[in-house]
């Protein structure tokens, strides 16, 4: 148009969390097999969360039939996303199946999903999960608190490590 080039794409279907990517499809593939969860009618996005200086992991679903109450339901999801993916969900917010936007075609708008929970079109953030919250304690310690075992390489003259498990309290012994 008037003799310039407009470049456009899309928004990105990738969650950073912590400098880790998530595809959006990924997250909600693992939250559309849950029991009470509509599969064709699941969507992650990527909501900045200010506080902690990355994004948080937004999961939109409309519940069917048979589904259990929404706070039974959103711990159910945020357990299934942690255990499968390694990462915390932010906010779980249900929605019936009118209020979830798709195109003509069938696609998810995970924009139009994401600009209604900013601008609090769908009620106050809060009421939603503010903070991802793991299932159960020290799922991610072996994430945090690395230890670090020497494999020898060759006939012993090089070292290389290998992050697993996780460091021993002081005073306990490391296996090698």
């Amino acid at each position: 148009r008037d003799g310039r080039l407009y470049v456009t794409d899309r928004e990105k279907e990738i969650i950073i969390v912590n400098g880790v990517h998530h595809h959006c499809h990924e997250i909600e593939h693992v939250v559309g097999g849950l029991e009470g969860i509509d599969a064709g009618f699941v969507a992650a996005c990527a909501v900045p969360d200010a506080d902690r200086g990355t994004d948080a992991v937004a999961i939109f679903y409309v519940a069917d039939a048979h589904s259990p109450p929404a706070a039974a339901l959103a711990r159910r999801i945020r357990s299934r996303v942690a255990a499968r993916l390694r990462v915390g969900v932010g906010y779980v917010i249900p929605l019936r199946q009118a209020e979830f936007p798709k195109t003509t075609s069938g696609k998810i708008q995970r924009a139009a999903l994401k600009q209604r929970l900013l601008q609090g079109a769908l009620g106050p953030r809060d009421q939603y999960g503010l903070h991802p919250v793991p299932p159960a304690p020290g799922l991610f310690e072996a994430i945090t608190r690395p230890k670090a075992i020497a494999l020898r390489h060759g006939r012993g003259e090089r070292e290389r490590c290998l992050v697993v498990g996780r460091t021993p309290a002081p005073g306990q012994s490391r296996a090698t």
